[in-house]
């Protein structure tokens, strides 16, 4: 028997009410993840034709940063499906959605930026 899984109250609750722990779970901060969402949630990846829905953006984008974020036992593919209520393998299925949406040309193009020599220059 697993305890309830933690991922509903981190976007129900802990995003609203304690934006920095929020933060530290899931790497980003709760505005950052509401912008990542709104320009990943139109893509086709998450188009489903099938009678077995997809979870939602949110949450398959919370998987990802999890599993993303943390390192060890803690981002084992069992300890994140524990920590989200899902199965395994929706672990890899939602992470492989994630990518895909986020290394798709127009995302990479607005989102991604690398430094100027100027700001790298400063940043030494």
């Amino acid at each position: 028997l697993h305890p309830p899984a933690q991922l509903p109250h981190v976007l129900s609750v802990t995003k609203i009410k304690y934006p920095d722990h929020f933060r530290q779970i899931l790497r980003v901060t709760p505005y950052t993840f509401d912008r990542i969402t709104a320009k990943i949630c139109t893509d086709p990846v998450f188009v489903n034709h099938s009678h077995c829905e997809q979870h939602p953006v949110n949450v398959q984008l919370a998987v990802t940063l999890y599993r993303f974020g943390h390192s060890g036992n803690a981002a084992g593919q069992s300890a994140v499906a524990r920590w989200a209520g899902v199965g395994h393998g929706t672990v890899s299925l939602m992470m492989r959605r994630v990518m895909t949406a986020i290394f798709r040309p127009d995302f990479m193009a607005e989102a991604v930026r690398f430094p100027t020599a100027e700001e790298k220059e400063a940043a030494k």
